[in-house]
This record gives structure tokens, C-alpha cells and sequence, in this order.
């Protein structure tokens, strides 16, 4: 007969915040810089469009579709990357 563990507890504030700090880490400073840049314009631009940045289903594909004329493609690409 196989035993029974009790489940751990989960500190899920603790988990994520691991992941954010592996995530930051395993990025070039230079790459992290960008992305803080992408994800303080696009917050930016919530505020200036009276959206709320999280969630963000309908407000990024508005947000991308307003920049397009004034981004490279490949920062576009880049701002839909960050998590």
C-alpha cells in the first residue's frame, strides 16, 4: 500500500516571485533594460488611452495596432514577449 503524504502548502506570492527572479536572470542586462522600456510605454499608453494595463486581451492588440506606424516590427514583437 502506497503512502498518503499530506500536501505541501504552496506560498504562491513566494513561487512566482522565484520565477520573475529566474526570468530576470536568465536575460541579458541589456534585454531586461528593453523590456522595462516596452512595459513603461505601453503602461503609459493605458493611462493615456483610459485602459487598464492588466488584464490586457483587447487593450494590447490596440495598443500594437497604434504603434505600428511608429515601431519596428521587432520591438513590436518584442513588447508582446514580456510577460
Amino acid at each position: 500500500m502506497a503512502e498518503t503524504r499530506p500536501a505541501l502548502p504552496l506560498d504562491v506570492m513566494e513561487i512566482g516571485e522565484r520565477a520573475a527572479q529566474f526570468a530576470r536572470s536568465s536575460r541579458a542586462p541589456a534585454t531586461e533594460r528593453a523590456y522595462q522600456s516596452d512595459w513603461s510605454d505601453f503602461v503609459g499608453w493605458c493611462r493615456q488611452a483610459g485602459v487598464v494595463a492588466l488584464p490586457a486581451a483587447a487593450t494590447v492588440g490596440a495598443y500594437l495596432a497604434d504603434r505600428v506606424d511608429s515601431l519596428r516590427v521587432a520591438t513590436l514583437n518584442r513588447r508582446v514577449a514580456k510577460p
